[in-house]
């Protein structure tokens, strides 16, 4: 009872500037930290890395999405192409590096297309930026421009 008082109490001397996705959540949690027995910061240090791991599990579970940083590294940081010349790059270095393709891989540049854009948060919480450019003339297709913007440190194979 003391650490739900304690919380209650505190909730509006916490500062709502900068809180992370949440916000009312972690507002709370900050303030439960003394009452609790924590230390000021633990609360939010632990939501951060609950966060980044998460992030990053959701990048694993798309085989494909979990190449691209790697693909980023050894094209210096950025590549453009359209959905099916990344598929294309990727499978070339699943190929050299690993020898094998998982059954969840994309199979058509089409799937390709729908994997970036469901990967697109998580992969710029992990550090890489999707673009959308133009269409290539002549052929309509849309292109991409992937590019680092942090490092990224994730490993494959």
């Amino acid at each position: 009872m003391d650490a739900l008082t304690a919380t209650l109490h505190s909730t509006s001397d916490v500062n709502a500037i900068n809180l992370p996705r949440m916000a009312d959540f972690a507002a709370r949690g900050i303030a439960a930290e003394s009452g609790l027995g924590f230390r000021p910061g633990e609360f939010l240090a632990a939501y951060a890395r609950n966060h980044a791991e998460a992030t990053l599990a959701a990048i694993e579970a798309s085989p494909a999405i979990a190449e691209i940083p790697r693909l980023l590294r050894t094209s210096g940081g950025s590549w453009e192409g359209s959905s099916g010349d990344l598929l294309a790059e990727l499978e070339r270095g699943v190929a050299s590096d690993c020898g094998r393709r998982d059954s969840n891989w994309p199979r058509s540049a089409r799937a390709m297309a729908g994997e970036l854009e469901r990967g697109k948060i998580n992969l710029e919480q992990a550090g890489v930026v999707i673009t959308r450019l133009s269409r290539e003339a002549g052929s309509g297709r849309r292109r991409f421009r992937l590019s680092i913007v942090t490092n990224v440190t994730q490993e494959s194979c």
